[in-house]
């Protein structure tokens, strides 16, 4: 009896997984607040893991080694919300100060331009300060209540971790360790973490140089933008346009349209000389994928998953490159076309 593939068409077989991929998606989009915490919660755990095997390893029992990871977990995620939450809450009640200080600088400027002839005021009007301070205020209101799905997927993330103390002994067996998914699952967490890791570090020089900058030209509130920044760096491409609209805006603010250019230069001379020039020395060709599949993949799991796909949207795409595509011949083409370069010894499949 011959099967579906041996005597099936070409184009069959495309129209059938093509269908299957679309039913998956759409699975994926109806089902993505419950899907997005998963994930999220996966990554963490791919990065702390080895934090517990460490504290294993300096004769820590298991129990009270897991027990203080999550609770540095924890620790550091909750103080971390508790500052967003206070720092926030002051930005949301001053924001009418702001607006109002806006629309004087927005006046002055218009009447600045057209002392020398220069009628800018349609220019100014497309940037209405009641808008886009309306705007931020709902963004910043956003995060605050973004509070409780953040301790939800610590909840996740402290059972994951929980499972690692035995999934190791698991996976120690001889038939389960040389299963070539196994070997390739193993290898993408290692991925996953260095990537983690190592964009951590990056966001993290960029974030203490914005709000040291942002300090020194009196612009207030530097260390939420800093964490503003850290944060919006894992957003491939534009998370540093992002991070850099609320400093922006509110530079022109307070002290007009100069500051707010001066922001706008210092972030891109921060930002462009950390991501261009230190980034790629410390990532180096370890993801092996091309920067127009992470661009892409930005705005397709960003569609997919939410706002929350933006954050993962390279982690995604890395899991479809090395786990799904590079598992089969048929479509270890399409691994090989994400691809930076050709595959590296350590890219290409176990099996081979």
């Amino acid at each position: 009896m011959t099967t579906l593939r041996e005597d099936s068409s070409p184009i069959l077989q495309f129209l059938l997984g093509a269908g299957g991929l679309v039913l998956l998606i759409a699975g994926m989009r109806a089902a993505a607040d419950i899907i997005n915490p998963f994930l999220l919660a996966l990554i963490f755990a791919f990065t702390f893991g080895p934090a517990l095997g460490w504290l294993q390893k300096k004769g820590l029992p298991a129990g009270l080694a897991l027990l203080l990871t999550i609770l540095l977990i924890f620790g550091g995620g909750i103080l971390l919300l508790l500052f967003l939450g206070t720092a926030v809450s002051e930005l949301v009640e001053a924001l009418p100060s702001y607006q109002t200080s806006a629309q004087e600088q927005s006046a002055d400027l218009q009447a600045s331009l057209a002392d020398r002839g220069i009628n800018a005021e349609s220019v100014i009007g497309l940037f209405d300060p009641e808008k886009i301070f309306e705007l931020l205020g709902n963004i910043l209101a956003e995060v605050i209540s973004a509070g409780a799905a953040t301790i939800f997927m610590l909840f996740i993330l402290a059972f994951m971790l929980f499972e690692t103390l035995g999934i190791s002994k698991k996976l120690s067996g001889p038939k389960i360790s040389e299963h070539q998914f196994i070997k390739r699952f193993t290898a993408f967490g290692a991925d996953i973490r260095q990537y983690v890791l190592v964009l951590t570090w990056i966001n993290f020089l960029v974030g203490v140089g914005d709000a040291v900058f942002l300090f020194i030209l009196g612009v207030d509130f530097p260390v939420l933008w800093g964490l503003l920044a850290w944060f919006m760096g894992y957003i491939p491409s534009v998370g540093f346009w992002l991070a850099l609209i609320p400093p922006f805006l509110l530079a022109y603010a307070e002290s007009g349209i100069g500051t707010a250019l001066l922001v706008l230069v210092g972030y891109v001379l921060i930002n462009g000389s950390v991501q261009n020039v230190i980034q790629p020395k410390l990532m180096g060709d370890r993801l092996n994928m091309s920067p127009l599949v992470i661009v892409a993949s930005l705005f397709i799991w960003t569609w997919v998953l939410g706002p929350v796909g933006a954050l993962i949207a390279v982690p995604m795409s890395m899991a479809v490159q090395q786990l799904v595509l590079q598992s089969s011949d048929g479509s270890r083409w399409l691994a090989d076309l994400m691809g930076a370069g050709p595959s590296s010894p350590l890219k290409e499949d176990p099996a081979d």
